[in-house]
């Protein structure tokens, strides 16, 4: 599958006299056309900072590119930086630069203030999620003032509900406001302030819960983070993957893909007739790859794991070597209109060993197009439960 398959619309957008077009997706926010809070915090920034003083820019959060990329098209010689944790929104922002001609930029897969440290740049830009966490979202009003130059901005837009939230959390911390202002369903803020100390852990700020769970017969503990399902226990899409694994023996090289807090993962690896020498977490959310991996190497500091960030299982296959694994689980979330079930199980049969295993989790619905041709694949196991469905298969040897 190519990224294309997954553009729901194609829209145009204008802005300081610029004429723009972005690729939008049903799989990211605002997929209809481009959402109010971008158009408002764009709109405050053209009136509010003369554009000789926008020299570099980091948009934290960048979903398909538009505030980022509007900027740069708007300020040629500004050096713009954009980031974003899902790995479909990075490939998006990319391919909307180079949509309209934006010249060079980086534009990476990264948790917002992660791997930050002596970076300046004069305007700090970001439409922040509403379901963040209050933590995340205090840090990032704490931190965000150390990543501007003498004379920039930290310029953000917020839904109203949250409006005064942020606006007495900036203040909290001593912050100058330098501008706000509001519309019926967002707010933006600019402000500047005082420095202060960066955490050593950049994943700390995640951290919601930690906590000890039980699997069947096998404990566990794990941190556990906001804005990830599962964070203070296993839920039945969990409950239900453990019925199936747990009566299997598996060893040797494993993935996961969309790992969560880590629960299927951390219990399938501490279980004490499996042995896995390699975990690779991959999909598109790089806080649950981040969060899974911190719970791995805290269960089990000597297993060898890779971070592996894509926007489709079609790319596991030109990332991971030929047959392999010994091991796959799929945790299945389809953006629909895409044909997903062909590029997973394409990619499964070229990744898998002969004779490895194939675990797929999902809606019903889901599971059954899964489930209409399994060629290439033995069926051992297929129970539903609660709207549910989960499938385990052995790869043909």
């Amino acid at each position: 599958m190519i990224l294309n398959d997954f553009v729901n619309k194609e829209v145009p957008f204008k802005f300081k006299g610029e004429k723009m077009k972005f690729k939008l997706s049903l799989g990211l926010f605002s997929s209809n056309d481009i959402d109010s809070g971008s158009k408002v915090l764009l709109k405050s920034i053209a009136q509010q900072i003369p554009a000789e003083n926008i020299k570099s820019v980091l948009d934290i959060g960048c979903g398909t590119g538009v505030i980022g990329i509007s900027l740069k098209m708007a300020n040629p010689d500004a050096m713009v930086t954009m980031c974003d944790r899902d790995a479909l929104a990075v490939a998006f922002s990319k391919e909307n630069a180079k949509l309209n001609s934006a010249g060079h930029m980086v534009i990476e897969n990264k948790l917002a203030m992660e791997g930050l440290e002596n970076e300046q740049y004069d305007l700090l830009i970001s439409n922040i999620p509403a379901k963040a966490g209050e933590t995340v979202l205090q840090d990032f009003f704490k931190r965000s003032v150390n990543f501007i130059s003498p004379e920039g901005r930290v310029a953000v837009v917020i839904v109203t509900p949250l409006a005064a939230f942020a606006e007495r959390t900036i203040r909290q911390f001593g912050h100058e406001l330098l501008h706000k202002e509001e519309t019926h369903n967002y707010s933006v803020f600019h402000f500047q302030g005082k420095k202060c100390e960066n955490p050593t852990d950049d994943m700390a700020v995640y951290v919601r819960n930690h906590g000890d769970f039980y699997l069947k017969k096998t404990s566990y503990t794990l941190d556990t983070a906001y804005n990830i399902p599962d964070f203070d226990q296993p839920g039945f899409r969990i409950t239900h993957a453990a019925e199936i694994l747990d009566p299997f023996q598996i060893r040797g090289t494993g993935l996961f893909w969309y790992p969560g807090q880590g629960h299927i993962p951390v219990y399938s690896a501490v279980k004490r007739s499996n042995t896995f020498s390699k975990v690779i977490l991959s999909g598109r959310d790089l806080l649950q790859i981040k969060m899974t991996n911190r719970n791995l190497k805290k269960a089990l500091p000597e297993l060898e794991t890779v971070e592996l960030p894509l926007y489709t299982e079609s790319q596991l296959s030109e990332n991971i070597e030929s047959e392999s694994l010994d091991f796959a689980a799929f945790d299945i979330y389809p953006i629909s209109g895409t044909d997903w079930q062909k590029d997973l199980k394409e990619a499964a049969k070229k990744i898998l060993k002969p004779g490895g295993w194939f675990f797929v989790i999902g809606k019903s619905a889901d599971i059954h197009k899964v489930l209409k041709e399994t060629r290439g694949f033995t069926p051992f196991v297929d129970k539903k439960y609660k709207g549910l469905r989960a499938a385990l298969f052995q790869k043909n040897k």
